[in-house]
């Protein structure tokens, strides 16, 4: 009877390590397969989290400001990041100099643009990080006028963050997803811009490593996917 006890005892433990080895097994190739939890920040090679705007009857500003890897290369890896604010002037009168001025953390930033003959505009960019600013402060020198203008932000309170916003995608693209992932992670780079047209959009591109391109259109305050595209 003991010999036959032992016996038992012995199978029990023998099928409930079996049992504990195929759950462990199971999980992992769950999490390989997968990983829903993973940080889809982390492949965000470019952000562009804020978008000011100004116009009057001779002047268009826009301004960005955007978090971007260095060197800037679609190859569907991500990058060390850098953050600049870009500064784009359209105007009617004719100018042959054009200087941007503006502040940003007590820190005067500006100085000549350059010029862009196909898209008529001046332009400037330089290193600063105006994310979370409401508004910017704008000192433009046309040749010899000068004018002060406030651009706005078109960022709303319910405009949805970063991490929402890619896992409402995601969610939405199951399949895209999984097509993606390898050995765990995603085998991709993301780029996210913020747009605006009458209310904000934003434009996500998904990279992946053999240069296709999956361009989403979405709900700024939503998520919800208005517009796909693969190239």
């Amino acid at each position: 009877m003991n010999i036959l006890e032992n016996r038992t005892r012995t199978v029990k433990r023998t099928l409930l390590l079996f049992i504990l080895c195929l759950l462990a097994w199971t999980f992992s190739v769950s999490a390989v397969a997968c990983n829903p939890k993973a940080d889809l920040t982390d492949f965000v090679s470019e952000y562009r989290n804020n978008l000011f705007l100004y116009e009057d009857e001779t002047l268009s500003v826009k301004a960005h400001n955007l978090e971007r890897e260095y060197p800037y290369v679609a190859d569907g890896y991500k990058g060390e990041m850098n953050c600049r604010v870009e500064l784009f002037v359209c105007t009617t009168t004719e100018a042959a100099l054009c200087e941007i001025y503006f502040f940003a953390d007590g820190v005067q930033h500006g100085g000549e643009a350059s010029f862009d003959a196909v898209k008529r505009q001046f332009y400037f960019s330089c290193a600063a990080d105006v994310a979370n600013a409401p508004s910017l402060q704008v000192r433009i020198r046309l040749d010899e006028t000068e004018k002060e203008i406030t651009l706005r932000s078109v960022k709303s309170s319910d405009l949805l963050p970063l991490p929402e916003l890619l896992n409402t995608l995601f969610a939405q693209e199951k399949e895209l997803r999984k097509r993606l992932t390898e050995n765990g992670e995603l085998a991709c780079e993301l780029y996210v811009r913020i747009l605006y047209e009458e209310s904000p959009y934003f434009y996500v591109g998904i990279v992946d490593r053999k240069g296709t391109v999956h361009a989403f259109l979405l709900n700024g305050k939503t998520g919800e996917i208005l517009a796909k595209r693969t190239t």
